[in-house]
């Protein structure tokens, strides 16, 4: 029999070759520069790719249950750039905005928004930025959760996928397993890009995304000085990833960020309510 979702997007077959095709593309392009760049072991991102599906034995899901949370809907999705704390201040003096908007947080940029009591709708992470605590107040009936697995956080997910209520997407930068996907992304922010625009966003707003020299306050719970260039260097590879992926979409993009280091997506002062 053939698989159907309903009228919130296409068939789940077809879906399905959308996410993979992608994942595939992405995983030619780009896995080995950012090995070479990072000098990541890929060994590693296997043994963490194994891990997360081993974890996620009883509570994993597919990268189509994006689809009916964002198929058709307008989507804002948050980085952890210095930025953020301006513009969100800003949107959420609107309830139409908060309610009319799929909100998305990269990482970090869920603890601001849970601050202001706005429980982002997906959040995607690889346990950097946010800690236990962050994560156990996300709603389970409200709150998608992507979680990424590679090679430096296999402690992080062996403490805290057991201590999660939720079912969980696994995301991986290496070959994909049936539990953990390869859906495109190396950072949090461009992960959470493409997730939303392959999930069929009718628009997305980014906020937060600065891609610059500064390092926002929510970026990473634990930030030294020697990790600050190799964020740096993080943040171009996530603008890079951005710009090769738009040409896949058909989503109108924009930025609330008028800085926005080179990134060649309209500039907005506002979003529509």
């Amino acid at each position: 029999m053939k698989k159907t979702t309903s009228n919130a997007g296409p068939p789940i077959t077809a879906a399905e070759d959308r996410f993979s095709k992608f994942g595939k593309d992405f995983h030619e392009e780009w896995y080995q520069k950012i090995i070479q760049t990072f000098h990541y072991d890929p060994l590693k991102d296997v043994q963490a790719t194994n891990l997360l599906h081993s974890l996620l034995r009883s509570k994993s899901m597919a990268p189509t249950h994006t689809i009916s949370l964002l198929h058709g809907k307008p989507a804002i999705i948050y980085g952890a750039g210095p930025s953020l704390e301006d513009q969100l201040s800003k949107l959420v003096e609107s309830t139409q905005v908060i309610r009319k908007y799929v909100h998305v947080a990269a990482d970090g940029a869920a603890r601001p928004l849970l601050k202001l009591g706005v429980q982002p709708q997906l959040v995607v992470t690889d346990l950097d930025g946010l800690e236990k605590q962050d994560l156990l107040q996300l709603s389970p009936s409200e709150t998608l959760l992507a979680i990424h697995a590679h090679g430096d956080n296999i402690g992080a997910l062996r403490d805290t996928i057991p201590k999660l209520p939720q079912k969980i997407l696994g995301t991986t930068q290496s070959e994909s397993t049936s539990r953990v996907h390869n859906v495109g992304g190396f950072t949090d922010g461009d992960r959470a890009f493409i997730l939303t625009a392959l999930a069929g966003a009718s628009n997305i707003t980014l906020c937060g995304m600065d891609f610059g020299k500064r390092i926002g306050n929510y970026s990473k719970t634990r930030t030294s000085p020697d990790s600050v260039g190799i964020k740096r260097q993080k943040l171009r590879f996530g603008k890079d990833i951005i710009e090769w992926s738009l040409p896949y979409f058909d989503t109108r993009v924009a930025t609330l960020t008028s800085n926005a280091r080179a990134l060649s997506v309209p500039y907005i002062s506002s979003v529509e309510s």
